[in-house]
């Protein structure tokens, strides 16, 4: 990895499924040592950072629902 960067975006589950979002981050440039080193030669690779109690709810394979505890 050479270079890692955040960026924060919200969602509003109110009411609605959520099924993608767009968001217009600008450029992400690309640390090659020159020129003569092909943008091609790198990937971009996009996910989430989860907190750890987020990421023991996904291992313990369970589901939020609207309706628990009702």
């Amino acid at each position: 990895m050479l270079a890692k960067k955040y960026f924060n975006t919200e969602g509003n589950f109110r009411g609605q499924n959520l099924t993608g979002k767009t968001e217009v981050i600008g450029t992400i440039e690309i640390p090659r040592v020159d020129e003569s080193i092909s943008g091609t030669n790198f990937e971009v690779v996009v996910g989430f950072e989860l907190t750890q109690e987020q990421l023991e709810f996904n291992r313990a394979g369970k589901r939020f629902r609207m309706d628990a505890g009702q």
